[in-house]
Protein backbone atom coordinates (compact mmCIF):
# COMPACT_ATOMS: atom_id res chain seq x y z
CA UNK A 1 0.00 0.00 0.00
CA UNK A 2 2.83 2.41 0.82
CA UNK A 3 4.31 1.80 -2.63
CA UNK A 4 1.01 2.72 -4.34
CA UNK A 5 0.77 5.95 -2.33
CA UNK A 6 4.32 6.91 -3.27
CA UNK A 7 3.66 6.18 -6.94
CA UNK A 8 0.54 8.35 -6.77
CA UNK A 9 2.64 11.12 -5.22
CA UNK A 10 5.22 10.74 -8.01
CA UNK A 11 2.43 10.95 -10.58
CA UNK A 12 1.24 14.19 -8.99
CA UNK A 13 4.48 15.83 -10.14
CA UNK A 14 3.78 15.22 -13.84
CA UNK A 15 1.22 17.95 -14.50
CA UNK A 16 3.07 20.74 -12.62
CA UNK A 17 6.37 19.88 -14.32
CA UNK A 18 4.78 19.80 -17.77
CA UNK A 19 2.91 23.05 -17.11
CA UNK A 20 6.15 24.77 -16.07
CA UNK A 21 7.97 23.33 -19.09
CA UNK A 22 5.24 24.73 -21.30
CA UNK A 23 5.47 28.16 -19.68
CA UNK A 24 9.26 28.10 -20.07
CA UNK A 25 8.90 27.19 -23.75
CA UNK A 26 7.07 30.48 -24.36
CA UNK A 27 10.26 32.45 -23.71
CA UNK A 28 13.60 32.52 -25.47
CA UNK A 29 16.53 30.54 -24.08
CA UNK A 30 17.97 33.51 -22.14
CA UNK A 31 21.23 31.68 -21.57
CA UNK A 32 22.71 34.81 -19.98
CA UNK A 33 20.84 33.68 -16.84
CA UNK A 34 23.26 30.76 -16.74
CA UNK A 35 26.41 32.60 -17.77
CA UNK A 36 26.43 34.43 -14.46
CA UNK A 37 26.34 31.03 -12.74
CA UNK A 38 23.48 32.41 -10.66
CA UNK A 39 21.44 29.25 -10.89
CA UNK A 40 24.35 26.93 -10.32
CA UNK A 41 25.83 28.71 -7.30
CA UNK A 42 22.73 30.11 -5.62
CA UNK A 43 20.33 27.29 -6.33
CA UNK A 44 21.93 23.99 -7.23
CA UNK A 45 24.89 23.98 -4.87
CA UNK A 46 22.85 25.36 -1.99
CA UNK A 47 21.10 22.05 -1.47
CA UNK A 48 22.84 18.75 -2.07
CA UNK A 49 19.44 17.19 -2.73
CA UNK A 50 19.20 18.93 -6.10
CA UNK A 51 19.48 16.16 -8.62
CA UNK A 52 19.97 17.94 -11.91
CA UNK A 53 22.98 20.02 -12.86
CA UNK A 54 22.47 23.32 -14.62
CA UNK A 55 24.47 22.34 -17.74
CA UNK A 56 22.36 19.22 -18.03
CA UNK A 57 19.26 21.36 -17.51
CA UNK A 58 20.27 23.69 -20.35
CA UNK A 59 20.78 20.78 -22.75
CA UNK A 60 17.76 18.81 -21.62
CA UNK A 61 15.18 21.56 -21.13
CA UNK A 62 16.19 24.99 -22.40
CA UNK A 63 17.65 24.16 -25.82
CA UNK A 64 14.90 21.77 -27.01
CA UNK A 65 11.98 23.79 -25.64
CA UNK A 66 12.94 27.44 -26.09
CA UNK A 67 13.76 29.53 -29.12
CA UNK A 68 17.38 30.57 -29.41
CA UNK A 69 18.29 34.05 -28.20
CA UNK A 70 17.48 36.53 -25.46
CA UNK A 71 14.35 38.49 -24.65
CA UNK A 72 13.37 40.98 -21.99
CA UNK A 73 11.99 38.32 -19.64
CA UNK A 74 15.19 37.32 -17.85
CA UNK A 75 13.67 37.50 -14.36
CA UNK A 76 10.64 35.45 -15.38
CA UNK A 77 12.74 32.77 -17.07
CA UNK A 78 15.10 32.67 -14.09
CA UNK A 79 12.10 32.17 -11.79
CA UNK A 80 10.70 29.42 -14.01
CA UNK A 81 14.09 27.71 -14.30
CA UNK A 82 14.42 27.65 -10.50
CA UNK A 83 10.94 26.19 -10.11
CA UNK A 84 11.49 23.54 -12.76
CA UNK A 85 14.85 22.46 -11.34
CA UNK A 86 13.46 22.29 -7.81
CA UNK A 87 10.37 20.33 -8.87
CA UNK A 88 12.38 17.86 -10.94
CA UNK A 89 14.80 17.42 -8.04
CA UNK A 90 11.94 16.82 -5.58
CA UNK A 91 10.44 14.26 -7.93
CA UNK A 92 13.77 12.45 -8.32
CA UNK A 93 14.39 12.46 -4.58
CA UNK A 94 10.90 11.14 -3.83
CA UNK A 95 11.85 8.11 -5.90
CA UNK A 96 14.32 7.27 -3.14
CA UNK A 97 11.46 6.49 -0.80
CA UNK A 98 10.30 3.83 -3.25
CA UNK A 99 13.72 2.19 -3.32
CA UNK A 100 13.82 2.16 0.48
CA UNK A 101 10.63 0.11 0.51
CA UNK A 102 12.08 -2.25 -2.09
CA UNK A 103 15.27 -2.50 -0.05
CA UNK A 104 13.31 -3.38 3.09
CA UNK A 105 11.54 -6.18 1.23
CA UNK A 106 14.69 -7.61 -0.39
CA UNK A 107 17.58 -6.47 1.80
CA UNK A 108 19.55 -9.73 1.66
CA UNK A 109 19.27 -9.96 -2.13
CA UNK A 110 20.36 -6.33 -2.57
CA UNK A 111 23.24 -6.94 -0.14
CA UNK A 112 24.35 -10.04 -2.04
CA UNK A 113 24.23 -8.16 -5.35
CA UNK A 114 26.15 -5.23 -3.88
CA UNK A 115 28.80 -7.56 -2.43
CA UNK A 116 29.23 -9.22 -5.82
CA UNK A 117 29.34 -5.73 -7.39
CA UNK A 118 26.38 -6.56 -9.64
CA UNK A 119 25.03 -3.06 -10.18
CA UNK A 120 23.11 -4.11 -13.30
CA UNK A 121 21.05 -6.62 -11.32
CA UNK A 122 20.42 -4.02 -8.62
CA UNK A 123 19.13 -1.72 -11.35
CA UNK A 124 16.93 -4.55 -12.67
CA UNK A 125 15.43 -5.08 -9.20
CA UNK A 126 14.66 -1.37 -8.96
CA UNK A 127 13.27 -1.07 -12.49
CA UNK A 128 9.66 -1.73 -13.40
CA UNK A 129 9.53 -1.36 -17.19
CA UNK A 130 5.74 -1.52 -17.25
CA UNK A 131 5.43 1.38 -14.78
CA UNK A 132 8.02 3.39 -16.74
CA UNK A 133 6.07 2.81 -19.97
CA UNK A 134 2.85 4.00 -18.29
CA UNK A 135 4.62 7.11 -16.99
CA UNK A 136 5.84 8.06 -20.47
CA UNK A 137 2.38 7.41 -21.95
CA UNK A 138 0.75 9.65 -19.30
CA UNK A 139 3.37 12.35 -19.74
CA UNK A 140 2.90 12.24 -23.50
CA UNK A 141 -0.88 12.63 -23.15
CA UNK A 142 -0.47 15.54 -20.73
CA UNK A 143 2.16 17.19 -22.93
CA UNK A 144 -0.24 17.09 -25.90
CA UNK A 145 -2.71 19.18 -23.88
CA UNK A 146 -0.13 21.95 -23.50
CA UNK A 147 1.96 21.71 -26.64
CA UNK A 148 -0.94 20.82 -28.99
CA UNK A 149 0.49 19.75 -32.37
CA UNK A 150 4.10 20.63 -31.69
CA UNK A 151 5.40 17.07 -31.92
CA UNK A 152 9.02 18.20 -31.49
CA UNK A 153 8.28 19.77 -28.10
CA UNK A 154 6.09 16.83 -27.05
CA UNK A 155 9.01 14.51 -27.84
CA UNK A 156 11.29 16.83 -25.85
CA UNK A 157 8.98 16.56 -22.83
CA UNK A 158 8.99 12.77 -23.15
CA UNK A 159 12.79 12.86 -23.35
CA UNK A 160 12.95 15.08 -20.27
CA UNK A 161 10.80 12.60 -18.37
CA UNK A 162 12.88 9.65 -19.55
CA UNK A 163 15.88 11.51 -18.18
CA UNK A 164 14.06 12.11 -14.88
CA UNK A 165 13.37 8.37 -14.64
CA UNK A 166 17.03 7.62 -15.41
CA UNK A 167 18.26 10.12 -12.84
CA UNK A 168 15.84 8.68 -10.29
CA UNK A 169 17.30 5.21 -10.86
CA UNK A 170 20.86 6.53 -10.52
CA UNK A 171 19.95 8.09 -7.16
CA UNK A 172 18.14 4.93 -6.10
CA UNK A 173 21.18 2.77 -6.87
CA UNK A 174 23.43 5.20 -4.96
CA UNK A 175 21.05 5.01 -1.99
CA UNK A 176 20.89 1.20 -2.04
CA UNK A 177 24.69 0.96 -2.08
CA UNK A 178 25.04 3.58 0.65
CA UNK A 179 22.36 1.97 2.83
CA UNK A 180 24.04 -1.42 2.59
CA UNK A 181 27.43 0.09 3.45
CA UNK A 182 25.95 1.81 6.50
CA UNK A 183 24.31 -1.38 7.75
CA UNK A 184 27.37 -3.63 7.51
Amino acid sequence: MKLDKLRTKLESFEEPIIKLLYKRSLYKQNLSNFESNYLSTKLLNKNSNDSIEFKEYINLVIIPLSENGEDSFLKETKRLDKKIIKLISKRINLGNKIVKLKLEDNYELFKELKNSNNIKKIENLITDKEIEKKIIERVSSKAILYFKDNSKKIESVKSIYKNIIGRTKEKQIENVLQEILLNK
